[in-house]
């Protein structure tokens, strides 16, 4: 008996036709949502990016602020540090006129002076670790950086003229006898004409005592050149 089939003849390629409309709106949606995911996740990661950008120029000004006034305090430290040794300069406590004079009376007879220079000169000292534990840890500390700093020493370096190298030997012991200097030692003498005359060229070196007051020893310093018997050297110091 032959099937007799009662569906029209296109039913199925519409059916088909259907089936593949509805795959594509599937895939499409599936893609949509993948491109609106993508750029979602795009923009978040932009987002982030633009809030770091924008806290990486926050700490930048916040730096180059912290910068600008560590290097206008340091400034206003170096210039307050100018002006204290200025200061200090001005207020000598062994004007440098006292000394000459001083040195000056010192010398034997027919001696004379050719240059006194004055130079400082920084000295190291070896920090050590402080050992009395009754200090506090800021104490020792303090103290510990105190010792490692470079104290200054200011040295008279004393060119002149004498007959022999004995009078070169009082003037050296004038030197260390004085409290004005902390020690002198010899440099050189040798022999040299001056005018036809043969004198003896010296050199001397004392380093000066910076914790003493002038006003207490200037007086005791002059009477003690009164055995020499002499006024003012032979020669122009200078």
């Amino acid at each position: 008996m032959p099937t007799i089939n009662l569906l029209p003849d296109d039913y199925h390629q519409r059916r088909q036709r259907r089936r593949a409309n509805g795959m594509c709106l599937v895939l499409f949606a599936v893609v949509m949502a993948g491109v609106v995911g993508a750029v979602f996740v795009s923009e978040q990661r932009v987002a982030r990016a633009e809030a770091v950008a924008e806290q990486v120029e926050s700490d930048y000004q916040q730096a180059t602020g912290r910068i600008a006034e560590m290097q206008r305090l340091e400034a206003e430290s170096e210039r307050l540090q100018k002006k204290a040794e200025d200061t200090a300069a001005l207020v000598e406590r062994l004007p440098r006129s006292t000394l000459l004079a001083v040195i000056t009376n010192w010398l034997p007879e027919h001696s004379s002076l050719r240059e006194v220079v004055l130079e400082a000169k920084k000295v190291r000292v070896p920090s050590g670790k402080s050992k009395d534990k009754k200090k506090s840890k800021y104490d020792r500390v303090a103290s510990e950086r105190v010792a490692g700093l470079e104290p200054e020493i200011i040295t008279v370096r004393i060119t002149g003229l004498a007959r022999t190298d004995v009078d070169v030997g009082q003037l050296l012991a004038h030197l260390n006898r004085s409290p004005l200097f902390v020690s002198a030692r010899f440099i050189y003498s040798e022999e040299t004409e001056v005018e036809g005359v043969v004198l003896r060229e010296f050199q001397l070196e004392a380093v000066l005592n910076q914790s003493i007051d002038a006003i207490d020893v200037i007086g005791p310093q002059l009477d003690e050149a009164e055995p020499f018997g002499r006024d003012a050297p032979e020669g122009d110091p200078a």
